[in-house]
């Protein structure tokens, strides 16, 4: 089976948590006209640091 019950469930969390960016993105941009850019920033700035403190914890265990 080419997807597992594990990755599908993993595709709906994702996708869960990005409508909720999505969503928080909408209220900011639409509704309240604030140009509330900290939202994309933020979330790309997660994204960093995380990546980041994966590799170096990676290369850490490989000393």
């Amino acid at each position: 089976m080419l997807l597992s019950v594990v990755t599908l469930r993993t595709a709906l969390e994702m996708g869960a948590i990005y409508s909720l960016v999505a969503l928080a993105l909408f209220i900011s941009f639409s509704i309240l006209n604030i140009a509330d850019l900290s939202t994309d920033g933020c979330y790309t700035l997660g994204f960093a640091v995380g990546a980041t403190v994966t590799l170096a914890e990676v290369l850490e265990e490989g000393k």
